[in-house]
């Protein structure tokens, strides 16, 4: 979606978080890196189906610098940790069980 900005990527993502969010997958830990940070900025048009994705995650790490450069206003939920990009990169490496979504 946020590579291509479409309303088919949109309706693609709104599709993942949703079976994300309605999964039986236990301790869901997301990372929001570059434009995925613009998930939780409450003007998304895939805003809502975050909100219902961040309810059944462990935790939301979110970077930065990304924040910081498009802006993004959030409510800061207790389940979402702000961290540099450099730290992102390195949980990133070690981890085994990883799903990206681009």
């Amino acid at each position: 979606y946020y590579s291509s900005d479409s309303d088919h990527g949109r309706d693609m993502l709104k599709t993942v978080l949703n079976v994300l969010a309605h999964s039986e997958l236990k301790s869901l830990i997301i990372y929001l890196v570059d434009k995925g940070t613009l998930l939780l900025d409450n003007s998304n048009p895939l805003f809502e189906s975050f909100q219902t994705l961040i309810s059944k995650s462990e935790m939301i790490i979110v970077d930065d610098e990304s924040l910081t450069k498009y802006q993004v206003s959030c409510d800061l939920d207790s389940k979402i940790s702000i961290q540099s990009f450099s730290s992102i990169a390195e949980d990133i490496i070690l981890l085994s069980d990883i799903l990206v979504l681009e």
